[in-house]
């Protein structure tokens, strides 16, 4: 049963100082968001599947992009990553400063919503 139902069902019955209660009932949960690499498996294997009437997923991706270091030999296990140049990469770049390039990529950020209703907020004392 929807919940928006059952609440405007309890808010038409109720007393109207019990009003604030049953709207102090209905709560929205938030969690931070996430954020994953497009290429990541984790995205699937995390929320992928079916979710229960009261619970929402937002998925926005978002374009970003990085500096990528050029290895001056252009030796493409050193790409990316200054650390794997030895000696000969040096040599061969000589004086120049390291050299880079944009690379685009896409992080998907996912949030959670979720409605929950507190029984406990709505009985009559």
């Amino acid at each position: 049963m929807c919940i928006g139902f059952v609440l405007c069902v309890l808010l038409t019955f109720a007393n109207r100082r019990h009003v604030k209660n049953y709207l102090q009932a209905v709560k929205t949960i938030i969690t931070a968001p996430h954020l994953y690499d497009r290429s990541d498996p984790n995205v699937d294997l995390t929320y992928g599947g079916a979710f229960s009437v009261n619970k929402s997923m937002d998925f926005h991706p978002i374009q970003r992009i990085r500096k990528s270091y050029v290895c001056p030999r252009a030796i493409s296990c050193h790409m990316d990553d200054k650390l794997r140049c030895g000696a000969a990469c040096s040599k061969a770049q000589g004086n120049l400063p390291d050299e880079y390039e944009d690379k685009h990529y896409t992080q998907i950020m996912v949030m959670e919503k979720q409605i929950v209703f507190d029984w406990k907020v709505c009985q009559l004392g």
